[in-house]
């Protein structure tokens, strides 16, 4: 059986980390390591690690800060295993998660799985900023919240024993609505869809490394966002077949967000379209802009490649005759 490395970067996030590892001691699937870079964090990650060093194949390092991208370049050089699944540090695995990759990359030798993305409180705030609906049946079914600022809802214990009932209690609305709908209308092998690499998060991806030439992450990308979507990228670049699994799915743990992280984001998507000066991360930037969507994009991309030779004249004459207008 193919050896399946998780890799992830932490950064002070002991506690969410602690949730996340209870998770992968109640998998399906046991034949995998988890390799976790300790990003010059300074909380007690080492303890967690500690923990669960003698129920989980752990290999972990400690490094001074360098960043996101650093770290888990890190953690893939790190890594043992063929197969590769990416995933943060604040995302419980449900138990099917490692199988759920495991089923897809084994399809082929040039395959990406795309796991299911959920959101959860594990911790309470509020300054979370949730729909009004999440609010209501939050209160109504954990009413001591409601004159608390701040509180934890459930523990490792939890995780591992009662995980249903906490995906009920505390479930949010899922991460990337526009995943699912476009999992509905190309299928979860995503056929004809010619934009996979942008719902291919970083959060929960799975590949097959023995077939990536040179994968790693940029670290020009700084602070928050799009280093995944660029390593995504990569691998459609390359080839590789994209699928959606749902049986691999995630829980992300709610947290504050850090001020920065809109600007960040902002810096870091430009960067990556001015990177390449290609078609596709151009349309992307357009849907991010309003001008055209997903699906809209993948149709053109579909129409380009059957007939391109064609159009291209015809598109420069569109062009000059737009500009005497």
């Amino acid at each position: 059986m193919t050896q399946i490395s998780v890799v992830t970067s932490t950064y002070n996030k002991a506690n969410y980390l602690d949730l996340t590892l209870a998770g992968f001691q109640m998998q399906q699937d046991q034949g995998f390591e988890v390799v976790i870079v300790n990003d010059g964090g300074s909380d007690d990650t080492e303890a967690i690690i500690d923990k669960y060093s003698g129920k989980l194949n752990i290999s972990y390092h400690r490094q001074e800060n360098t960043g996101i991208a650093g770290a888990r370049n890190k953690a893939l050089d790190l890594a043992q295993g063929d197969y590769i699944i990416i995933s943060d540090d604040d995302r419980i695995p449900g138990p099917g998660f490692i199988a759920g990759h495991r089923e897809v990359l084994e399809r082929g030798s040039k395959m990406a799985s795309i796991g299911h993305q959920h959101s959860i409180l594990s911790f309470y705030s509020d300054e979370f900023h949730l729909e009004y609906p999440e609010w209501f049946k939050l209160f109504s079914e954990n009413e001591h919240l409601i004159d608390v600022s701040e509180c934890t809802l459930f523990d490792a214990n939890d995780v591992i024993h009662d995980f249903a009932t906490i995906v009920k209690r505390f479930r949010t609305a899922d991460l990337y609505d526009n995943v699912l709908k476009i999992v509905e209308r190309y299928g979860e092998r995503l056929e004809g869809f010619h934009l996979p690499y942008l719902i291919a998060y970083g959060g929960n991806l799975g590949i097959n490394r023995a077939k990536a030439r040179e994968l790693y992450y940029d670290t020009n990308f700084k602070g928050y966002g799009s280093e995944d979507i660029d390593l995504s990228y990569q691998l459609y670049l390359q080839g590789f077949e994209f699928a959606y699994c749902r049986q691999a799915e995630n829980y992300h743990q709610m947290h504050k967000r850090k001020r920065s992280e809109n600007s960040d984001h902002f810096k870091n998507m430009h960067y990556f379209y001015n990177k390449y000066n290609h078609l596709e991360p151009y349309l992307n930037f357009l849907d991010i802009i309003g001008e055209i969507g997903h699906t809209e994009a993948s149709a053109m991309l579909n129409i380009l490649s059957k007939h391109g030779e064609a159009l291209l004249p015809l598109i420069e004459d569109f062009i000059q005759r737009s500009k005497v207008k």
